[in-house]
């Protein structure tokens, strides 16, 4: 339970609201009401012949959704080279004319 705590007292980012979006989208248990409200279309039928493949795939993308909410989201380190200005990159490299 400390987990789902520390995860709900974070930060919001756009990656987390992606995945708040995409888990509420495709969660499996809006497949029946999808069915329903497409029933007697060309896509209510197409939904209801491959009904196990869509609970599958919406399951995945539920999951993936979720997991995504909730991963802290560690980005890759940079290395310790790039993280520090050298004197090299602060030189000044107009040219510079002097008057006769």
């Amino acid at each position: 339970m400390s987990r789902l705590k520390q995860a709900m007292k974070r930060e919001v980012t756009t990656r987390n609201k992606l995945g708040a979006y995409l888990a509420m989208l495709t969660c499996p248990c809006h497949i029946p009401m999808l069915l329903a409200l497409t029933a007697g279309t060309a896509a209510g039928t197409w939904l209801g012949r491959y009904n196990s493949l869509l609970y599958v795939v919406a399951a995945v993308l539920f999951l993936f959704g979720v997991w995504t909410l909730f991963h802290p989201g560690k980005s890759c380190p940079v290395p310790k080279h790039l993280r520090q200005r050298t004197d090299s990159s602060e030189k000044d490299d107009r040219i510079t004319t002097q008057a006769p």
